[in-house]
């Protein structure tokens, strides 16, 4: 290899590197280039390549490098001497990482950049750790008598009478003169610590964001179709650095200053609308969220950015602050969480994401429907991951329309009890009439008797809580039917039909005192159990029981059970009905079985008992199917079907109580 065409390769590289900022793409390149070529070179010259830098020119290999016409291999030299460099030896095994690291410490000298203060050359190489590349530096200091006045010569005089220093370590008694002291010439410490500042701030705010905005404005006004993409390369890639060494200040400044003036060619106004796009990719938004050290004025750029987020960012931003891998700030988190409340666009686009994490944070701040997300939201009601499909139940208590409905109707029937559960309580909570004949098809259907006794216990209260004068009667009648039929469907049916009740609140309660005070004193004594249990609960979560009465409903509750239970008969007492499985919980609503109470073993009829059957009514008119018991409110509600009929305007049929 030529070795002089080597030296003009080093010579390219140097100014490409001068020419273009720190971790630009255009030095990396070069110092890679060069590097292949010292290996190349090498491979024939085992001792090294010698580049001598001298006052009569340069030298490769001892051999001269000419100069030509219009050529600055001359000017390179000259400035590399008056640098004090004197040469550079490569040596084999010489990688493209130490040509850079050199090629970047020969650039600041060479720009001046080198801090007078704490900073010199000799220092910078040898902290490059360029363990192939040799060198040599000469430093000429100038010689200089200096003046000595009569005023230095009188303290010299003074010093040498002066004991030596042995005496001064063991006499502490001895006192030092007065020296007389001249002005000080230095700064002070605030002054030095000032230009430092100032300096500082000069190379690592100024002028990078100068030299960005000459990017910009050289694009500005360019005409030459053919230069707008090289041009616009290069603001790509300067943009680029900035992102990866974090200089978000530096890139907010520079995002203010793409605005189109006017007058531009038309390829300029694409290539500037590029460039504003670029401001809107994920990766500079996600860069941000990382940012937790820095400079104050990056950190705070870095925030303003993030109150801004592009709405097709936040699913990728969304998926980076649930990675618990990554530290974000807490207030960060928030914003998203607010975005996807208060926007249905953001919502849609999180849950047409196709990361599961993401789709679950949208579910769960969903707050704000349109028929995109609602339909979006109803198709992960087939998806394979129960977890989804069980938020997804529960977001659509909060949309409105028909796709919700129908959703919430293809939920009663899904495979997990878990999304049954929250697609019935989802019913309840949007409380129209459409959503209690939905609940009514799922009772009275012939699989409600597989059901779980938990489940059967929120299919009733849901029902309840949407029509609960209408339903109230018929939970009543199932809850009666409790004393007689210890088969396990009926046991179920009652104790859930009695759990449901006394989460109605004072209402229920005083419904069951009017219909069980003389009739059935033991169906009164379990309800008040259930009533204290869930009053408990309530109390202890720290909640205030919707209920109106409910203290005093609790102060009566046992002094009405004792009283209304005749004479001559014993207390039921609440004991598991046989054959009935104690139920697994199978969300946080899921309610623990406290049992049924024992029926009294006797020879005659249960039905002379005070407080059984009323006067005419026979076990074969008890005993019917959930059919028959809901048939009268089905009845009652023609105009189930129409959701804008609230639950209050039923019929007065369907409030009958059954007897």
């Amino acid at each position: 290899m030529d070795p002089i065409d080597l030296y003009r390769t080093f010579r390219r590289a140097l100014r490409a590197c001068q020419l273009y900022p720190q971790g630009s793409r255009v030095r990396q390149d070069a110092s890679e280039r060069l590097a292949e070529r010292f290996r190349a070179a090498l491979e024939e010259r085992g001792e090294g390549i010698s580049f001598a830098f001298l006052e009569d020119g340069t030298y490769v290999n001892g051999q001269p490098v000419p100069v030509g016409e219009g050529d600055d291999t001359a000017g390179l030299g000259e400035q590399l001497f008056r640098l004090g460099i004197r040469e550079f030896r490569f040596l084999p095994g010489l990688e493209a990482t130490e040509v850079l690291r050199l090629l970047g410490v020969l650039t600041r000298a060479r720009l001046g950049e080198l801090n007078p203060v704490d900073e010199d050359l000799s220092i910078l190489l040898w902290e490059s750790d360029l363990g192939h590349v040799g060198y040599l530096l000469y430093e000429e200091h100038e010689e200089f008598e200096e003046e000595v006045t009569q005023e230095q010569i009188e303290v010299e005089e003074m010093i040498s009478k002066e004991p030596p220093i042995g005496d001064y370590l063991e006499d502490d008694e001895v006192e030092m003169p007065d020296y007389p002291v001249g002005a000080p010439t230095g700064l002070t410490e605030a002054e030095r610590l000032r230009v430092l500042a100032d300096f500082q701030r000069e190379t690592e705010e100024d002028i990078p964001h100068k030299y960005g905005r000459v990017l910009v404005e050289i694009l500005r006004v360019e005409t030459d179709q053919k230069e707008v993409p090289r041009l616009e390369r290069h603001l790509h890639e300067y943009l680029e650095a900035l992102m990866a060494s974090e200089r978000f200040a530096i890139l907010q400044r520079l995002s203010n200053s793409l605005e189109l003036e006017g007058d531009e060619i038309d390829p300029v106004r694409h290539a500037f609308g590029r460039a504003r796009d670029w401001f809107l990719q994920s990766e500079l938004y996600t860069r941000a969220a990382r940012l937790a050290q820095g400079h104050p004025t990056d950190q705070e750029a870095a925030d303003a950015f993030l109150v801004r987020v592009p709405e097709e960012v936040v699913p990728d931003l969304a998926s980076l602050l649930l990675d618990e891998r990554a530290e974000v700030a807490p207030q960060v988190f928030d914003r998203i969480r607010a975005r996807i409340r208060e926007s249905a666009d953001v919502l849609g686009l999180c849950l047409a994401d196709p990361r599961t994490e993401v789709r679950k944070l949208a579910l769960e701040e969903a707050g704000v429907f349109d028929r995109t997300a609602t339909r979006r939201v109803r198709e992960l009601l087939t998806s394979p991951d129960p977890e989804l499909r069980l938020r997804a139940a529960g977001a659509l208590a909060r949309s409105e329309g028909p796709d919700a409905l129908e959703g919430l109707a293809e939920a009663l029937e899904d495979p997990e009890v878990s999304v049954r559960i929250a697609a019935a309580e989802a019913l309840a909570h949007r409380g129209a009439n459409r959503c209690l004949e939905l609940l009514l098809r799922i009772i009275v259907g012939k699989d409600f008797v597989r059901k779980g006794l938990d489940e059967k216990k929120v299919f009733f209260h849901a029902a309840g809580r949407i029509a609960p004068e209408e339903v109230l009667p018929v939970l009543a009648r199932l809850a009666e039917q409790r004393r007689f039929w210890p088969s396990r469907d009926r046991a179920e049916r009652s104790e859930a039909a009695l759990d449901a009740m006394s989460r109605l609140g004072a209402d229920a309660r005083t419904f069951v005192e009017d219909r069980w005070r003389r009739r059935r004193p033991d169906l009164m004594k379990r309800f008040d159990q259930f009533y204290r249990h869930h009053a408990g609960r309530m109390a202890d979560s720290g909640n205030q029981p919707a209920n109106r009465g409910l203290d005093s409903a609790l102060q009566t509750a046992s002094s009405d059970a004792g009283a209304l239970q005749p004479a001559g008969v014993a207390s039921p007492r609440p004991v598991p009905v046989a054959g009935m499985p104690q139920p697994a919980p199978m969300t946080e609503r899921t309610e623990p079985s406290l049992g049924a109470p024992e029926s009294t073993h006797s020879n005659t009829p249960q039905a002379d008992t005070p407080g059984s059957l009323d006067s005419g009514e026979t076990i074969a008119e008890v005993d019917t199917s959930l059919d028959d018991v809901f048939a009268p409110l089905g009845a009652s509600q023609p105009e189930a079907q129409n959701d804008d009929h609230d639950t209050e305007h039923g019929s007065s049929e369907s409030q009958r109580e059954v007897a």
